[in-house]
């Protein structure tokens, strides 16, 4: 069985709804050098989780919004906060995984940043129920 990488799958997903209201999208947690031309920035990062059986998978996945502005930075994430609540559940992703369903964990909100630069981050946590890819 085909184990897929829970953060990268999310993160393909959701910049593919996001289309160009993203500037790029990233498997985290490490920053790009150059973060200011590359916002809005998606950052997908996993935190743990579990398998609850053989044929799933529940990674804990943080999703950040890096923006230049507060308000684009809180719009985004709420966009996000909408697509994994609504949408992403029996969804065929990759090369034929599942992404079954979604917990929320931490609500949309600021997270720390250093704002000096103009950069505002804003972010939510989710538990994701992902069936691999069978055969």
């Amino acid at each position: 069985m085909d184990w897929p990488d829970g953060d990268d799958l999310v993160k393909t997903w959701l910049a593919g709804r996001l289309g160009n209201a993203i500037t790029e999208a990233l498997t985290g947690p490490k920053l790009p050098g150059n973060l200011k031309t590359q916002m809005p920035l998606l950052i997908v990062s996993v935190f743990g989780g579990d398998s609850p059986n053989f044929a799933q998978d529940r990674p804990n996945l943080d999703v950040d919004i890096y923006a230049a502005s507060k308000e684009g930075a809180k719009s985004l994430i709420g966009r996000i906060h909408r697509l994994m609540l609504v949408d992403c559940r029996n969804q065929i992703v990759g090369d034929g995984h599942v992404l079954l369903g979604v917990r929320n964990m931490a609500h949309p909100a600021p997270r720390p940043y250093d704002s000096k630069n103009l950069v505002w981050r804003y972010g939510a946590s989710y538990t994701v129920l992902i069936r691999p890819k069978l055969g």
